[in-house]
């Protein structure tokens, strides 16, 4: 009901979340669940497909995936969430019901 108070809570979390250090653990468990989930989407015909196609398109072997989830660091997510992540570049929708 108040679009500037969700927008200084999200623009704060996103400051938070770039001056803490990523917990380790969480970290873990979070790279462990998406490799799941790649490895789970296997298991659908429909996925299987989505993925061949969209991956030659960008020329990625499907296979390499589940490797590279494993080679993701924490310094890589940190570097990627203050490349990403800049609050002075951030853009705001703010959708009104018609009255």
């Amino acid at each position: 009901k108040d679009p500037d108070t969700a927008i200084n809570k999200l623009k704060e979390a996103i400051e938070k979340m770039k001056s803490e250090e990523i917990d380790e653990e969480a970290f873990l468990r979070i790279r462990k669940r998406l490799t799941g989930e790649f490895i789970r989407s296997f298991n659908s015909v429909d996925k299987i497909a989505h993925m061949f196609i969209s991956n030659i398109m960008r020329d990625v072997n499907i296979f390499d995936y589940a490797n590279e989830y494993s080679k993701v660091t924490k310094e890589d997510v940190k570097n990627a969430l203050n490349k990403y992540f800049d609050i002075d570049k951030m853009a705001v929708s703010i959708v009104k019901p018609n009255e």
